[in-house]
């Protein structure tokens, strides 16, 4: 009698340890699986509102990238003209932007048209048309970054 009340404390004791094993495992990879799909949709919110992702879909900030409507440019100056710049982007390539009398142009101060001009660094934010071209909303004049010297 004693060895199958032992044979059957053993086999309960296998029985419940792997059972709590399979709910733990299961527990876990739920909470997983939940905060994956909260993450996922915090970024789908934060990628859906268009701040600062990038056209790869990426998050971050580079030369160009998306704001809540519009489209986010920013560079060096190469030209300007009476209504457009054309900005060379950090990432590659350039982007011609368009302004208007309504375009806010800032700076550490509220600049104009004339507070535009070749080799400053820029960041464009405005609308943008389906041939690529931005018309800006608005756009910042950005100090020189000057790297520090090793």
């Amino acid at each position: 009698m004693k060895s199958n009340k032992s044979l059957v404390i053993t086999l309960a004791t296998i029985i419940v340890v792997t059972v709590a094993g399979g709910s733990f495992f299961t527990g876990t990879k739920y909470e997983q699986s939940k905060n994956t799909s909260d993450f996922a949709g915090r970024r789908a919110d934060f990628m859906g509102s268009g701040a600062f992702t990038q056209p790869d879909g990426t998050i971050g900030f580079s030369g160009a990238g998306q704001v809540r409507g519009g489209q986010m440019v920013t560079g060096k100056i190469l030209s300007v003209d009476e209504n457009s710049i054309t900005v060379e982007k950090f990432d590659s390539g350039s982007q011609t932007i368009y302004f208007s009398d309504t375009t806010t142009i800032s700076k550490s101060t509220e600049g104009t048209t004339s507070d535009l001009t070749v080799g400053q660094e820029i960041l464009a934010i405005g609308q943008s048309s389906s041939d690529g071209l931005v018309t800006a909303e608005n756009i910042q004049i950005r100090p020189e970054v000057v790297a520090p010297k090793e």
